[in-house]
């Protein structure tokens, strides 16, 4: 594959899985943002995967609400990801820029995906295990 890391995005529920890194890196080029999430439960229909723009917001319980804030809180994460994350319409984006990145902990470095795979970093006397040998 080819590496391509500028510009990234991460977006809607992509945050919450960057939240669960050890290492969350998002290059200053990059695209972080959140929205509420929805369903678009429509009475009698099965409930389908989303591709278009649903016509009402789910509604956040307290049940979701409470898991999401005890998986922010444990990873260290700012809990106004939440708040974003509730005011903002499934139709709209609340983007954040590096500086917001920062102080809501949701990452810990800027680093892009390039700096996690330079130069001859596999072909070194004890590559990492992600690399993959060549005949």
């Amino acid at each position: 594959g080819k590496l391509a890391s500028e510009p990234a995005s991460c977006l809607s529920a992509c945050p919450l899985v960057l939240a669960g890194g050890s290492k969350r890196l998002a290059g200053s080029e990059s695209y972080v943002g959140v929205h509420r999430w929805s369903t678009d439960p429509e009475p009698g229909k099965p409930r389908k995967p989303i591709y278009k723009v649903p016509k009402t917001d789910t509604p956040w319980d307290g049940v979701v609400r409470k898991m999401m804030a005890d998986y922010l809180t444990a990873m260290g994460i700012s809990l106004d990801v939440i708040a974003d994350m509730n005011k903002t319409p499934f139709a709209k984006m609340k983007f954040y820029d590096l500086r917001q990145r920062v102080a809501l902990k949701l990452v810990t470095g800027s680093a892009s995906a390039r700096s996690l795979a330079q130069g001859k970093i596999c072909s070194s006397a004890i590559p990492p295990s992600h690399c993959v040998k060549r005949k």
